[in-house]
């Protein structure tokens, strides 16, 4: 505006002079030659160019270079922006349902979409050994409530059952040998040269040599167990060994597992070279992955032959102790029918898959004829009380979110904060962030949306930390300052800490309070430059 002043003044100026020239132009038209008005005005003319160009040129020079600025309260500067995050869209409450126990699928009994209240069953496993052990075990306990058992005799039957048991823990450690023995020997050392040796390696290439490497060191471990399993004499071990040996092949199990599991990823990454066509490969795969299926069917029988040989071994305790205290034998029979029913009982519903929480299906990884493992999530249940949208938050985030602040999901989404975790997780080191969504919310659980969540930020004060635009700070080698203005309108330097940033604002640690004005965008300027506020 002080600009367009000093133009308009110089202007009239000039206004005023070429009125004077008029004048004297006439008067001379009026009295001499016209070669001498000519001159006359020339001479006229140049002394008003030099006197408008010449006349002032320091306020001109001065005007072009002075620039307006924009002053700013800083405890007025900005409100915090919102805090942006990627977060997913989930039921308020879900189940992931996974199996007990490895087995195969025989029924499948609900779809996907389909609702389900809590306790339905929703598949089972091959289960035709556990119904014969519960039909054996209520047999035994209608025979045991009749009263036909007493002293001696139920003695004699738990000493039979308990018998049959250690030869059925016997047949069990011999299975489980002669099962990890073909799975490894006969099925995996296929894939591999020299594979008892101390190297083993795999004939197959493949783009990931980290699984080749696991596989191979895999091999390595499995075959010390092999060593030590060659050498076991089950038939002269006491109960009490037989339980350890069982104990220690459920661990050894495990172990080999998790080389088939590697051997089998590696052979699905393989790929066919000159030595090793793709027909070998497949080959390779099916063996592997057939000793596989073998193996983890153990991880279910060796447990219940403990189990079993356990409660065996109680029955005879307690029918023993019965009979010397020459108590009736009637009762601790039917108290140990009863238990064994129990476990029966229990064996069984391990087969059934059954939903955890009332709700819709929207996974369901079920066929029948196909196979589980053990904790291998198949189905997943949401109900139908809610959506809610998750996501996670640094640690110096979670200090400007408090539950009731507004959010935005997407576009237009309005929800609220309900729930903020009030510790960072060890391993992420983020907080978890739970956001309420409104039953209208055109949204689905499992998708991935966008979200906005308003800062808690109080208002700003002379005693805590303030934000400001990021336009604001000038960097110079001694260090980030500010621009004030001194009464002659000159920038004057603050000298400023800064702290974390806030989308496009800086929070001030110290060096300025809230009623300072400072200059809104310090790019190009410097210290002691007068300026023009606005």
């Amino acid at each position: 505006m002080l600009y367009l002043h000093l133009v308009l003044r110089q202007l009239s100026k000039v206004g005023y002079h070429l009125g004077i020239i008029g004048r004297i132009i006439w008067s001379f038209i009026k009295s001499g030659p016209f070669s001498s008005v000519l001159v006359a005005v020339l001479l006229i003319a140049g002394a008003v160019a030099a006197s408008y160009f010449f006349a002032t040129p320091g306020r001109i020079g001065q005007v072009a270079d002075t620039r307006a600025v924009t002053l700013i309260r800083v405890g007025d500067a900005v409100s915090a922006e919102p805090l942006a995050l990627i977060g997913t869209v989930r039921a308020t409450r879900e189940a992931l349902v996974s199996s007990d126990i490895p087995g195969t699928i025989s029924g499948v009994y609900r779809s996907l979409g389909d609702f389900v209240n809590a306790g339905t069953i929703i598949a089972e496993l091959k289960n035709d050994t556990q119904r014969a052990q519960v039909a054996q075990a209520r047999a035994a306990l209608q025979k045991a409530e009749s009263g036909v058992l007493v002293g001696g005799i139920s003695v004699g039957n738990a000493e039979s059952s308990f018998k049959a048991a250690e030869d059925s823990a016997r047949a069990t450690v011999l299975s489980a040998i002669a099962t990890i023995d073909d799975a490894v020997r006969r099925k995996a050392d296929a894939a591999f040269t020299n594979p008892t040796g101390g190297q083993p390696n795999l004939v197959v290439s493949t783009s990931n040599s980290q699984l080749v490497n696991e596989a191979e060191n895999g091999r390595l471990r499995v075959q010390a167990l092999l060593v030590r399993q060659q050498n076991v004499q089950v038939s002269s071990m006491s109960t009490d060994e037989l339980i350890a040996e069982l104990e220690r092949l459920a661990q050894e199990v495990k172990t080999v597992q998790a080389f088939m599991q590697t051997l089998v990823l590696t052979l699905n990454t393989a790929l066919a070279t000159f030595n090793v066509s793709d027909a070998s490969i497949a080959l390779y795969r099916a063996d592997a992955s057939a000793g596989l299926a073998a193996v983890n069917a153990l991880s279910g029988s060796i447990p219940q032959s403990i189990d079993g040989l356990k409660a065996r071994r109680a029955a005879v305790q307690i029918a023993e102790t019965a009979l010397a205290t020459g108590t009736d034998g009637t009762s601790a029979d039917i108290s140990g029918a009863h238990a064994n029913l129990a476990a029966a009982l229990a064996n069984l519903e391990k087969t059934l898959i059954r939903a955890p929480i009332s709700g819709t299906i929207n996974r369901l990884d079920l066929d029948v004829g196909s196979f589980v493992n053990a904790s291998q999530p198949i189905v997943y249940l949401t109900s139908a009380g809610g959506l809610e949208a998750v996501a996670f938050v640094s640690g110096n985030d979670i200090a400007d979110i408090a539950v009731g602040s507004r959010a935005t999901i997407g576009t237009d989404v309005q929800g609220t904060v309900v729930r903020v975790a009030t510790a960072l997780d060890p391993v992420t080191k983020k907080a978890e962030v739970r956001i309420a969504l409104p039953p209208s919310a055109p949204l689905v659980a499992g998708q991935s949306a966008t979200l906005r969540i308003d800062r808690a930020v109080k208002k700003q004060s002379a005693t805590q930390s303030l934000a400001i635009p990021i336009a604001a700070i000038k960097i110079t080698p001694d260090g980030p300052l500010v621009f004030t203005l001194n009464d002659a309108n000159a920038l004057v330097a603050n000298p400023v800490i800064l702290g974390a940033l806030r989308g496009s604002t800086v929070v001030i640690e110290s060096g300025i309070t809230a009623d300072a004005r400072i200059v809104s965008d310090a790019r190009g300027l410097k210290e002691g430059q007068v300026v023009l506020p606005e």
